[in-house]
């Protein structure tokens, strides 16, 4: 193994030398970012976007593409839960989204 100089390193510093060539080498040194001009992070024209109902064929698909054995969120349910739905029960959460984007007046289209 060698250091990020290319000199060999023994045994004894080889923790040493990765730990340095990770820092300078792969994660870079620390640099402080400039600050962004909130100004220029403003939107300059209005962005039309269709928002309707949800259809039950496009939550189906959204579930399966939902990864497994992955932790689960702050409201504590699991994936596999919404994997294990049935058509009926599929249909009933869907009928439960659509009626939040009602309540939250965003509309059908």
């Amino acid at each position: 193994m060698k250091d990020v100089h290319g000199n060999r390193v023994p045994n004894s510093q080889k923790a040493s030398a990765l730990a340095d060539y990770l820092h300078y080498k792969h994660w870079g040194p620390n640099e402080v970012a400039t600050p962004i001009d909130n100004t220029k992070l403003m939107v300059l024209q209005n962005i039309q976007a269709e928002i309707g109902i949800f259809q039950s064929s496009e939550v189906t698909e959204a579930i399966h593409k939902l990864k497994t054995n992955k932790a689960p969120g702050p409201d504590g349910s699991i994936v596999e839960l919404f994997k294990y739905l049935d058509s009926s029960n599929v249909d009933s959460l869907t009928n439960c989204l659509n009626a939040l984007i009602m309540a939250c007046k965003i509309g059908p289209r």
